[in-house]
């Protein structure tokens, strides 16, 4: 898998610096170790307090207060292609081992070559991984848990939430009711995240027609597709290559 680091910056116990709104071309992951960073991220406040992590996708409109106390942060920006579908904002989601990966990630030094750059980059991707694991989805109902696997492993064929309810053999407004409670998503909008993250990952990683891209993810009516990814993305597949080609 393929991952592009564009910047890392652990900051030790000193007050946050501004980031002006704008829109990310990239994922950010932040996790918090000490203090409050306050965002506005696509309208809505966060305070990301310790042990908490924000993970961002590419397009989020982002704006970060600057900080009055000193806090202790290590921020990532990347892109990567693979589909990560994490909840923007995650809670209790440190534990020991991310901490060491931190850690690891301090000893590197400052400027980053090329061999630097890669070593973060292996360190990023196991966090990923950690983070993976404390968020799993172990953590829900057998209901959800069985939803969740069928969506992720069938989000690339046709897919309607009957067809969902009578695999896992629970009425919709039942399935429906947990899930939202659950994941604070609902099954439709957990389903069409996970296409978009999708159409990402392979816009990322192949050179092919939308058109195809888009019936790789579920989606047989192109139209349809660019419409979703807009409202999802913020801007239109195309333009979402183009902001890529850029960063490049």
């Amino acid at each position: 898998m393929k991952l592009s680091l564009y910047y890392f910056r652990h900051n030790k116990n000193l007050a946050c610096y501004v980031l002006t709104k704008s829109r990310i071309p990239f994922y950010d992951l932040t996790i918090v170790l000490d203090g409050t960073l306050n965002y506005t991220l696509n309208g809505k406040k966060y305070a990301v307090t310790k042990n908490q992590v924000l993970f961002l996708p590419p397009n989020t409109i982002r704006y970060r207060e600057k900080g009055n106390a000193p806090s202790n942060y290590v921020s990532f920006n990347f892109l990567y292609d693979k589909t990560i579908p994490f909840p923007m904002y995650l809670k209790n989601a440190v534990d020991k081992k991310i901490i060491a990966l931190i850690s690891a990630c301090d000893t590197v030094g400052g400027a980053l070559d090329t061999l630097q750059k890669n070593i973060i980059k292996n360190i990023l991707k196991a966090i990923i991984l950690s983070l993976q694991k404390n968020t799993e989805i172990s953590k829900f109902s057998k209901l959800t848990q069985d939803t969740l696997s069928y969506i992720q492993n069938n989000y690339k064929n046709r897919l309607t939430v009957p067809m969902i309810c009578e695999n896992v053999s629970y009425s919709a407004p039942h399935l429906s009711r947990t899930f939202k409670k659950e994941t604070g998503q609902s099954v439709i909008d957990y389903l069409i995240m996970l296409r978009i993250e999708a159409a990402k990952s392979l816009i990322i990683e192949k050179e092919m027609p939308m058109s195809k891209i888009a019936a790789q993810v579920g989606y047989d009516d192109y139209n349809y597709f660019t419409h979703l990814f807009k409202k999802r993305v913020g801007c239109s597949p195309l333009n979402y290559t183009k902001n890529l080609n850029n960063l490049n």
